[in-house]
């Protein structure tokens, strides 16, 4: 399931979108997830709520939307 947040990211301030990944005991886990830097925003705790299969999933996810010269740390005050 995918939904947009109205978070900026705080890295680059773009827009976000929530993914909802399975979780071990079958409760679906929220990520949200910044396609432009490629930044992942995960709440404590939420990496070991996640399946091997979800894991696997967002990563195959990351790199279907990567960009090229994308950057998880950019500076939020250069455009």
């Amino acid at each position: 399931m995918v939904t947009s947040t109205s978070t900026p990211c705080p890295s680059c301030r773009s827009a976000m979108q929530m993914h909802a990944l399975p979780g071990n005991h079958g409760k679906p886990v929220e990520l949200d997830l910044c396609f432009h830097c490629q930044g992942m925003w995960i709440d404590s705790q939420e990496n070991l709520k996640l399946s091997a299969a979800a894991v696997a999933d967002l990563f195959r996810l990351l790199h279907e939307q990567r960009r090229d010269g994308a950057c998880a740390f950019a500076d939020p005050t250069q455009d």
